[in-house]
């Protein structure tokens, strides 16, 4: 009867008898236990209870065949000394935390722990029958919160067979390496529970292990973290598979490993699970494991660098086999059907290809089948229309051929599917279907679906059908769905009955459609919740019937022609409105006036109408609406007037802040309930915002992403008076924009104090005086306007003010400076925080000046006179262009590189076209041979018959970095016959190259890719594919290729050998391609190559040949299934500069004399680092090794005046000691050895380094007292980030080392700027260098024949109690951090401490700290992260901690504090955990309260700014200026007509 029951819990009972055959028939149920009660006879057998395991089986043979001994032994006790151990597991550290297990059943079981009563009766707690001895923890789901401890009494319980934490939350603790005793355990599962950190190796140690599950369920990531949590080295996966060879489950989800998988893990035969889901494999996959004859499941997915073949199979356990998103390829192999139990098959987002077998109808037993997003072809029919079981079919998105699925119809226990193909009239026989994808499915009648009265779900997009097909059927009324997608790209309105009839209808969308009016029966429809009519062609008035609706949720009739009033009841007919969204249409009259108290509404979007009168009062209701937490506030291009607003600027708090966790926006969803219970989809809301920002108008899509945008923009008003001081309050501010207003006085000097300012915007105002100093510590500031108005003085001069270029003070005749024509006098020249100053002199001493700029502009002038009388273009070449001009607009947003602008702006009829940006002509015939539009804003489709094509004798055609919109490359590209170089990199084009490009014969150049910037969350798609014959055509055709360019092209293919023709290459780049197969060994002896990129092809195999003389500069072959070892040969490659690539290292590498970056980091090096890599290159500027298994000694010799800039040797096994002659590397700014087994003790000698701004020596075995050596100084001057965390440092704090530490002492960012590290290589296609992303970033922007890479460091370290990791650390600067948590280092903290004002991050936790937390701490002002938890600190929390409004992650548990928690807003987002363990405090934050405990009231210091004024009297008379124009006139037109050619060039060169 219970036909949906999923989970059912009998355990701890008297039942008797037999368990009833019937339960067999829950398909759904996937809990069972019956454990410990009196049941007897045989378990129900069938593939369900198949999956229950250990509980059932003990539990009904404990209490069937003991029960009697059962009751006698929770009788009998257990010793006090496993009690004690047991109740500390719950008392010591952890405590009840109802929101730390997700397991809504979850419940605290430590409850029942108590020393009054037996603890084998505990919950959760079971004993061994014979011995009384703890044998089974079960703590699962118990709500614990808190760290384990290294030395919990939990490892006392040394018989433990079975140890259950599951399900709770351990905050981030390491795994304790003492798991490693508790040698007895079979059952360890510590799944979802919040540990973090190294899994420790002791855990190979547990060889009786038959199940260990410490990973995450494959459908969630770790709570609060968008990375794995937990890190497994290699060699300890070894040693588990090598001692623990029972092992039946293994579970390692959300595990990061990192590496190959080793071919050990086949002699595993007991394996029956293993889970490797999103563990960061890559290589080949051992294809040994296939066969292991007791496996069952076997879950790979998101491991994309995980590559292999499916074997050929033979008789098998396997039921469940998921590879998605992963790197397998091939063909499915025929003996697939040789799988006789598998239930689940699902391989979408792979590489595989070819047709699907027949012997897949063999597998019966299938109950989910997904095969989207692969290449396979042909029809799918026969293998798949007799499996009967199926309930989840998805293969859409392959290249099948389908003419007919009729066969659907004997699928009636399908639940879920997608199809892109005509769907059948048997589809009607799906009664169970709940979820359907109909894309693409040529639907003509809506009435299909009339018969399936369980579907919920149904998405209709790319179908034509009309809303007037289908009459009214009595089946219609009892559908059940809710949720209806995309109906139609062309679709009426009349008539409309199958939608009419949807009793249940929730969600309704008909975005990017035809429609032109909304039926009035659709605002009777009371179910309805959602509906999105979007970009369409709605007409008319909106129906005041819509307030019929009281239960919906979401209006969205955006994008419309919608006119006529907004009906007055929009604001007040839902309670459960949250997004009303009537942007960009026609609608006219005043805005809803009545707002209920109470309501739900959180967006609300009238913008771009024709909306007057004004706001009503009653808004004030709308409270989700969040006007206290105002991040943006836009009243631009109005007629406000008055004075700037100071007071309520005051009021605005949240733009004080840069504190993350207050700035997010609440999520808006939309929760969609399936038919079963626990079954939903969500779809998340954005906010979508229109902003001018840095001078172009940005379009924020989803500004949720962009919580950090605090803006401010009142320009375009009538506001005067004096910009006010308490503007810098505003720490947050990232835009200020106050132009075009009548404002007066100074620049105020406190805008100084906003450093995350990225846009100031201050033009035509009336604002004089000089340009604050104080303007250049502001370090972020990207956008600078200050022109038209009346200031004076010099313009501030550093690196960033000198990346604004002269319109951005023009206007201003006071002003001079390096980016304008007027330069300062010495007297004018240098930094002044003054404003004091005066300007002076006489008229007559600027009369020169002047007159000069009259001669520039007359002589500009004049050039262009001289120009206009002597054309040169022809006529059809001109027309032609201005046609090509017409087919596109300038979209700002269409050119990644910031130094575009549209190129197009300066093409007009009346000038000559060989005069126009980016074109150039023949000097005999003056044809078009040039056209260079790279970065010019282009944004528009590209017309197949584009009049571009007209210019047949163009030679270089380069449309880099521009947007067309996705359309395909015109074949006509071929007609371009004369073509050398073309360039169409990062230009949006989409689909197949055409095969006509192969005509261009005499091609030099062609680049035809994307660049792959990368991101965390996955990097840029391929757009374009090119098929394998044409570029056997492409490489036939044009022999004199020189640069073949097409990163992230889908070639799909393995490469043709003929390549190797092409003798005349000089660069090749496949990067991101799909190849397979064997590389051609022949590219690598090509006489003239000098850049090979393969990366990140991880199908492409082969291995470097024996080199002879060689031209290669750079060769990257990473993260490709390249192998073998380095040949002794590769040092006669004395050109190269750049080697990134997987295998060993070889000695030979030292005969690279010019390389510059060593990357061999993250693969599985062994052996020693060879010791002549200190030594061996005065160019070397990166040596990174880290994520090897490298051991032995650090290289001991480094070569005085060296060019090291980084050294990471991370994440190895290396020992011993530094080598002092490190020493010598004078330009070492990075140096990190962390998680080692070096013994040292501290290096204080690396203190006289003087670029040291890294030093990274965590998970080591450093030891001793961290200060200086008698009377030697070690200054550390330019320090930022100190890790000496997990190692064994003794003694006192180091406080008079400290206090050298001069760059952690300053706040100013311009002082704290990383060594710009450029490297600069000659190439002939600058725009083609692709890297690793962990630890490169490359400006991709042709510089001539240069390109400049800025190299970066990749960082890791603890911070806000997550392990973060830092991609690019010069972004971070600013981050000035100590570690030295988990050390023993003794004493007080000294106050000296708080003269570190640039700390960013300051960890202390797990020391032996004694003494009061010094009140100098409150003046770290930029502090974000304090952790001081786990010493012995006392006395209470100084009230100055208080002031530190940055803290963001505050730690103090477990010492010795006492008295009150200080109280305001930023102590409140504190909880409990973060105070914990210290008896004597109390505050609002602890169940113990305060009783007349009042902090002192404290108030910060107030500062104030002392802006001054200053003049300079400066008057231009225009008769002045006329002298020089009328004099520069005559020269340019002179100039203009006798010398175009050279004149135009220089002008170009000079401008």
């Amino acid at each position: 009867m219970l036909s949906k029951l999923e989970a059912l819990d009998l355990s701890l009972n008297s039942l008797s008898g037999k368990l009833p055959q019937q339960l067999t028939q829950h398909n759904f149920l996937e809990l069972f236990n019956v454990s410990f009660n009196n049941l007897s006879g045989p378990i129900p057998q069938n593939k369900q209870f198949a999956t229950f395991q250990g509980g059932l089986v003990a539990g009904v043979a404990l209490g069937s065949a003991f029960y009697p001994d059962v009751i006698g032994w929770l009788k009998s006790g257990c010793s006090s000394r496993e009690k004690n151990s047991t109740e500390a597991i719950d008392k010591e550290a952890f405590h009840i935390n109802k929101s730390a297990s997700s397991n809504s059943l979850g419940y605290p079981k430590t409850a029942s722990w108590n020393f009054s009563t037996n603890c084998c009766s505990w919950d959760g707690v079971k004993c061994d029958g014979r011995t009384h001895q703890v044998i089974h923890i079960d703590l699962s789901s118990s709500q614990l919160f808190g760290r384990m401890d290294a030395n919990s009494s939990l490892f006392r319980l040394v018989h433990l067979q079975a140890l259950d934490l599951s399900d709770n939350d351990f905050n981030y603790s390491q795994i304790p390496s003492k798991i490693g005793e508790l040698l007895q355990l079979r059952y360890l599962n510590l799944s979802l529970s919040i540990f973090s950190g190294k899994i420790p190796p002791q855990v190979s140690q547990l060889s009786k292990l038959l199940s260990f599950d410490i990973g995450y369920r494959a459908i969630e990531s770790p709570k609060g973290s968008a990375v794995n949590l937990l890190l497994l080295e290699l060699f300890s996966l070894r040693n588990i598979i090598q001692n623990s060879t029972k092992l039946e489950i293994l579970l390692l989800s959300f595990v990061t490993i990192s590496s190959t998988l080793p071919d050990t893990l086949a002699n595993l035969t007991s394996l029956q699970q293993l889970s490797l889901y999103n563990s960061e494999l890559y290589g080949e996959f051992p294809v040994g494991i296939f066969p292991l004859p007791n496996l069952k499941v076997l879950d790979l997915r998101y491991n994309p660098n995980l590559n292999g073949r499916l074997p050929e199979f033979q008789s098998s356990s396997l039921t469940h086999l998921a590879l998605d998103h992963t790197g397998f390829f091939g063909a499915l192999p025929i003996s697939i059907g040789n799988l006789s139990s598998l239930d689940t098959l699902s391989i979408q987002v792979c590489h595989f290809s070819g047709y699907i077998p027949s012997s897949l109808s063999n597998l019966t037993q299938l109950m989910q089948i997904n095969l989207q997003y692969n290449k396979f072809r042909g029809d799918p029919s026969a293998p798949l229309a007799n499996l009967m079981k199926l309930r989840l079919l998805n293969i859409g998105f392959n290249e099948f051929t389908i003419e007919t699925i009729s066969w659907i119809g004997k699928l009636t226990s399908l639940i879920s599917m997608d199809n892109g193909s005509d769907l059948p009239l048997s589809i009607a026989n799906l009664t169970q279907l709940e979820e359907l994808d109909a894309y693409n499915s040529n639907i003509k009648d809506l009435d299909i679906f009339s018969k399936l009265n369980k579907l919920v779900y149904l998405q209709l997009a790319f179908n034509k059908l009309s809303l007037n097909a289908g009459k009214s059927s009595s089946h219609i009324k009892d559908s059940r769905i809710r949720y209806l997608c995309h109906i139609s790209s062309q679709c009426g309105t009349s008539n409309t009955t199958f939608v009419r009839d949807l009793g249940d209808l929730e969600l309704l969308t008909l975005a990017n459609n035809s429609i032109t009016s909304i039926p009035n029966w659709l605002w009777r429809k009371a179910s309805l919740k959602v509906l999105v009519v979007s970009y369409g062609l709605l007409s008319g008035e909106i129906s005041p019937s819509i307030c019929n609706l009281k239960s919906f949720g979401h209006l969205d009739l955006s994008y419309n022609n919608i006119s006529g009033n907004v009906p007055s009841c929009l604001g007040n007919f839902s309670q459960s409105l949250d997004t009303l969204m009537l942007q960009g249409n026609k609608l006219s009259g005043l805005i809803p006036q009545i707002y209920m108290i109470g309501n739900s509404l959180q967006m609300i979007d009238f913008s771009n109408n024709n909306l007057q009168g004004q706001l009503p009062r009653t808004l004030v209701n709308n409270r989700r609406l969040e006007f206290p937490k105002l991040h943006i506030i836009d009243l631009s291009h109005n007629e406000f007037s008055g004075s700037f607003p100071s007071e309520m600027i005051k009021s605005l708090k949240t733009m004080k802040t840069s504190n993350i966790s207050q700035l997010q926006y609440e999520q808006m969803s939309i929760h969609l309930r399936g038919n079963r219970q626990g079954e939903n989809w969500t779809i998340n809301n954005a906010y979508s915002f229109t902003i001018a920002n840095k001078g172009l108008v940005m379009d924020y899509e989803d500004l949720q992403e962009f919580y950090s945008l605090i803006a401010i923009d009142i320009s375009s008003n009538k506001i005067s008076g004096e910009i006010p001081i308490v503007i810098g309050d505003s720490k947050g501010l990232v835009l200020l924009n106050l132009s075009n207003n009548i404002l007066t006085g100074h620049i105020p000097s406190s805008l100084g104090k906003l450093s995350n300012l990225e846009a100031l915007d201050l033009s035509l105002n009336n604002l004089s005086g000089n340009i604050p100093q104080q303007l250049a510590q502001i370090t972020f500031l990207e956008f600078l306007n200050v022109s038209f108005n009346k200031l004076t003085g010099p313009i501030p001069q550093n690196k960033q003010f000198s990346t604004f270029k002269s319109d951005s003070f023009e206007g201003n005749p006071g002003l001079c400076g390096d980016q304008l024509l007027k330069k300062c006098t010495v007297d004018q020249v240098g930094p002044s925080t003054s404003d004091d100053e005066h300007d002076s002199g006489s008229f007559f001493e600027f009369d020169w000046k002047i007159v000069c700029i009259g001669y520039v502009d007359g002589l500009v002038a004049g050039v262009a006179l001289g120009i206009t009388f002597f054309p040169q273009c022809h006529d059809d070449e001109s027309h032609a262009l201005l046609q090509f001009k017409e087919g596109f607009h300038v979209n700002k947003f269409a050119s990644l590189n910031p130094l575009s602008y549209p190129k197009t702006a300066s093409w007009n009829s009346s000038t000559d076209c060989c005069s126009w940006d980016g074109i150039k002509c023949d000097d005999r015939t003056n044809q078009v041979i040039q056209i260079d539009l790279s970065s010019s804003q282009i944004y528009g489709r590209m017309d197949a018959n584009s009049s571009l094509f007209r210019l047949v004798h163009l030679r270089n055609l380069d449309l880099s970095d521009n947007d067309f919109k996705k359309s395909q490359i015109p074949s006509r590209i071929g007609e371009l016959s004369q073509l050398e170089y073309l360039k169409l990199l990062d230009t949006n084009f989409y689909g197949e190259i055409p095969p006509q490009v192969s005509h261009l014969s005499k091609l030099l150049i062609l680049d035809l890719g994307t660049i792959d910037m990368g991101s965390s969350e996955g990097s840029v798609d391929s757009q374009l594919n090119l098929e394998v014959s044409t570029l056997r055509s492409l490489i036939q055709n044009s022999t004199k290729l020189e640069t073949l360019a097409l990163s992230l092209v889908t070639i799909a293919s393995t490469l043709p050998d003929t390549l190797t023709n092409l003798t005349s290459l000089k660069q090749l780049v496949f990067f991101k391609c799909e190849l397979h197969g064997e590389f051609p060994l022949g590219l690598f002896h090509l006489p003239n190559l000098k850049f090979l990129d393969l990366g990140y092809n991880p199908n492409l195999n082969g291995r470097l040949p024996e080199f002879q003389s060689n031209s290669l500069t750079k060769l990257g072959l990473d993260y490709t299934s390249f192998n073998g070892t380095l040949p002794v040969s590769i040092g006669k490659l004395s050109s190269l500069n750049f080697l990134s690539m997987p295998g060993t290292i070889s000695p030979s590498i030292c005969n690279l004399k010019s390389l510059v970056e060593l990357d061999l980091s993250l693969n599985t090096l062994s052996g020693n680092v060879p010791s002549c890599l200190g030594n061996f290159s005065q160019s070397l500027d990166t040596l990174n090794l880290h994520g090897n298994k490298l051991y032995g000694l650090i290289p001991q010799t480094y070569m005085i005046g060296n060019a090291l800039h980084q050294i990471d040797l991370s994440n190895n096994n290396l020992q011993g000691q530094l080598p002092r002659e490190l020493i010598n590397s004078r330009r070492l700014e990075y140096f990190d050895v962390s998680h080692n087994n070096i013994n040292d003790s501290f290096p204080f000698w690396l203190g006289d380094l003087p670029e040291l701004k890294v030093l990274a020596l965590s998970n080591n075995e450093f030891h001793g007292d961290i200060r200086c050596s008698g009377n030697m100084t070690c200054t550390f001057p330019k320090l930022h980030i100190i890790d000496l965390s997990h190692n064994k440092f003794s003694g006192s704090f180091p406080s008079e080392m400290i206090q050298s530490w001069k760059a952690m002492k300053t706040s100013n960012t311009s002082q704290l700027q990383y060594d710009q590290r450029l490297k600069v290589a000659q190439t002939f296609n600058t725009s083609q260098l692709q890297y690793d992303q962990s630890s490169q970033v490359m400006k991709h922007y042709n510089q001539g024949n240069r390109v400049t890479i800025d190299m970066s460091y990749s960082f890791i370290m603890s911070n806000k109690g997550f392990i973060m990791v830092y991609e690019n650390l010069q972004e971070f600067y600013s981050l000035i951090a100590i570690d030295i948590s988990s050390n023993k280092i003794s004493g007080e903290i000294p106050q000296v401490i708080g003269d570190l004002k640039g700390l960013i991050l300051l960890n202390l936790s797990n020391n032996i700290l004694i003494g009061s937390i010094p009140s100098s701490l409150g003046k770290l002002s930029n502090l974000e992260a304090l952790d001081l938890s786990f010493n012995h600190l006392s006395g209470k929390l100084p009230q100055q901690l208080a002031q530190l409004t940055f803290l963001e992650f505050f730690n103090v548990s477990f010492n010795n504090l006492s008295g009150p928690i200080p109280q305001n807003k930023q102590f409140a987002t504190f909880q409990d955990n973060s105070f914990e363990g210290n008896q004597g405090l109390c505050g609002e934050q602890l169940l113990k309260k305060c009783i007349d405990h009042k902090g002192p009231s404290f108030s910060p210091p107030s500062t104030s700014d002392n802006d001054h004024e200053s003049e300079s009297l400066f008057e231009i008379y225009w008769y002045v200026i006329l002298i020089g124009y009328v004099g520069g006139l005559v020269g340019g037109v002179v100039l203009g007509s006798a010398f175009y050619p050279d004149v135009v060039g220089w002008l170009k060169w000079f401008f």
